[in-house]
């Protein structure tokens, strides 16, 4: 469901979630959703997860599934809403659906990144695999010498958001 902004709920919350039938890029989604947190339960964990290569983003597109990925590569932000990643041996790119800042800020453009998330479709183009990004790690802070270190540009390092620590 695409709230439009991020309600006020956090990974192992139980919720309720009410709204319209719809569909976005040909794919069903739930209109103007609400959503009630109804409970928690400590105990959820991520699924394991896969590891997507370029090899496995162009495979995507003629396998598409729903499935947890750790994906590499560089980000590229266009117009301050699109989060596409360029994924090294790929044609198609990740496309970060959504990310929150607190998970991808702005100055995370041009950068290496490890993403986490859930692959949902693809575009009608196959240009872009579309992940719902749970998590992101900086590998590189953009300063060209793929040390991880921040040379006073940026951030730098590998940095996880921290509402979002318990990777597997």
């Amino acid at each position: 469901a695409y709230a439009g902004s991020q309600p006020e709920v956090a990974v192992g919350d139980k919720v309720t979630v009410e709204g319209k039938k719809g569909t976005y890029n040909n794919m069903p989604q739930i209109a103007s959703p609400v959503v009630t947190k109804t409970g928690t339960d400590a105990s959820f964990a991520h699924p394991a997860v896969v590891e997507m290569n370029g090899a496995a983003v162009d495979a995507f597109q003629n396998d598409v599934k729903i499935q947890y990925v750790k994906v590499a590569g560089k980000l590229t932000i266009s117009g301050g809403k699109y989060f596409n990643l360029a994924v090294d041996g790929a044609t198609a790119q990740g496309s970060l659906d959504n990310p929150l800042d607190a998970i991808c800020p702005a100055d995370y453009d041009g950068k290496s990144l490890v993403v986490y998330g859930y692959t949902l479709y693809t575009t009608s183009s196959n240009k872009y695999v579309n992940i719902i990004t749970t998590a992101v790690e900086v590998v590189d802070s953009g300063d060209g010498d793929g040390d991880g270190e921040d040379d006073g540009e940026g951030e730098g390092g590998s940095v996880i958001a921290d509402k979002y620590a318990s990777l597997p």
